[in-house]
């Protein structure tokens, strides 16, 4: 059994997916692995966005909060930055 180092949180950010729609959830899921992401279980993801390019990550925001547009879904998102993060939603769903 290893045990990991210590990692540096900044920059992380934890995605839960809660997605009913087939077809929605499988497009999110496509966009989801075609970033750089791990997915420790099924429907979360973690990916580091602490080296990505001003901008970059709220594009993916916007195509996932388009891709929710009109729906009960949602996507929660836990974003790091230095020692804090921040907790926010994606849609409309409750």
């Amino acid at each position: 059994m290893s045990i990991p180092g210590e990692q540096t949180t900044d920059g992380l950010v934890m995605i839960a997916l809660r997605i009913r729609d087939e077809d929605r959830r499988e497009q999110a899921i496509h966009r989801l692995e075609n970033l750089p992401t791990e997915r420790p279980f099924r429907g979360f993801y973690e990916l580091s966005i602490a080296d990505w390019d001003e901008g970059l990550w709220e594009e993916e925001v916007a195509w996932f909060s388009d891709l929710l547009e009109g729906t009960r879904d949602r996507i929660i998102v836990w974003q790091f930055t230095d020692d804090t993060y921040t907790r926010y939603t994606i849609g409309e769903g409750a």
